[in-house]
């Protein structure tokens, strides 16, 4: 799977794809909350302004449906980039 650097980039990376990968921190957090995702059916990426945190970000690290039901929500993520398996 590629890193993309910026939304920008990604969504031209995924193409059509891209619409069903990108979500809001709300609606992720909700999906989230009703068990719509898991740990273990895939993982993400924080997008802090227009950026895609990498998922080996030591502080950050990936985004885990476990991370955002423990409040681990890195400040500013407005939207997680979703990677199924």
């Amino acid at each position: 799977m590629s890193y993309r650097e910026t939304v920008s980039e990604a969504r031209e990376f995924w193409g059509d794809e891209f619409d069903s990968m990108f979500m809001t921190i709300e609606d992720f957090t909700d999906a989230c909350e009703e068990g719509a995702f898991v740990d273990y059916d895939g993982h993400g990426q924080w997008v802090i302004g227009d950026q895609l945190v990498g998922m080996s970000d030591v502080i950050h690290g990936a985004a885990m449906p476990s991370k955002v039901l423990t409040g681990q929500i890195p400040e500013g993520t407005t939207h997680v980039m979703w990677y199924n398996k």
